[in-house]
């Protein structure tokens, strides 16, 4: 229960903090980008498992490819694009999401197991 518990609040810690960074710096692309890069670097260390940065890339470029796919249809915009209809961070932002999901889903398995 305790790992569960530390899984949890670190995934949230992280979900919350890249949320508020997108909050308060979204009219910034390249600040907000770098600091994307931050955070994903931060719990890509943390977490220090090869097949996370494979998870975190794929994730990462399908998510804002489906993103794109779906703006090109016309189902919405973002406000400030900057390549394909996308912000520049929003990879990284959909690869750190996929990460903590994983993360959360193996935490959540093995207590069940238990």
């Amino acid at each position: 229960m305790k790992r569960l518990l530390k899984a949890f609040l670190y995934s949230c810690s992280l979900s919350l903090l890249s949320l508020l960074v997108v909050s308060f710096f979204w009219k910034e692309p390249l600040l907000l980008t770098f600091l994307m890069v931050l955070v994903s670097a931060i719990m890509l260390i943390v977490w220090r498992k090869k097949e996370d940065l494979y998870l975190y890339t794929i994730v990462g470029l399908t998510g804002a490819l489906a993103e794109a796919v779906a703006i090109a249809f016309g189902a919405w915009t973002y406000t400030l694009p900057t390549a394909i209809g996308i912000p520049i961070w929003l990879p990284f932002l959909w690869g750190i999401a996929g990460v903590v999901i994983k993360k959360i889903s193996l935490e959540i398995q093995d207590f069940l197991k238990k």
